[in-house]
């Protein structure tokens, strides 16, 4: 008898700890020709556990925000309000950056080099404050390209490491 309500107690913590947990796809179809490329931010969730994403995105660099759920644009900011099932933000981000004579972020017809940081802004959320995301990053472009990241190469869909973060995106250099 002890046994079966042990079971059960582990059964219900199992459960209770997986509706905690929403996953995030960060994706990015590189453009080489335009310069650009197309990203997405993909949240899936089973009730509204991450409810408000407010981005750093300076219109100088990002564009287009279309998706699901309500998007506000100001002051060099995006609010999107998430959908309670989780939704897709897509945008696009000009990739070519200069800074002071040279460039910290280039794309040309053959390769392409800047941060992930870049491409996927920096954020703060609202979210249930025992709620974390599973991300995972996908990255498309020519198909002769190979993409390299802190988190090793990036064929397919890469899963990002466990954070403590309520929104954990990927940064580094690609």
């Amino acid at each position: 008898m002890i046994c079966r309500l042990c079971l059960l107690a582990l059964l219900f913590c199992h459960t209770v700890e997986a509706s905690d947990v929403y996953k995030t796809l960060f994706q990015a179809r590189f453009e080489p020709a335009a310069g650009t490329a197309s990203a997405s931010i993909k949240i899936t969730q089973d009730s509204a556990l991450l409810r408000v994403v407010d981005f750093a995105a300076p219109a100088t660099r990002f564009s287009n925000f279309t998706g699901d759920g309500k998007i506000q644009q100001q002051h060099g900011r995006v609010l999107w309000t998430v959908p309670a099932k989780g939704g897709t933000l897509r945008y696009q981000v000009k990739i070519d950056h200069r800074r002071g004579e040279g460039h910290d972020a280039r794309i040309t017809e053959t390769w392409a080099i800047m941060r992930l940081d870049n491409l996927f802004p920096p954020a703060y959320v609202r979210a249930l404050k025992a709620s974390r995301t599973q991300s995972s990053l996908r990255l498309l472009g020519p198909e002769d390209w190979v993409f390299e990241t802190r988190y090793g190469s990036a064929s397919g869909t890469l899963k990002l490491p466990r954070s403590d973060r309520n929104f954990n995106r990927p940064t580094g250099w690609l």
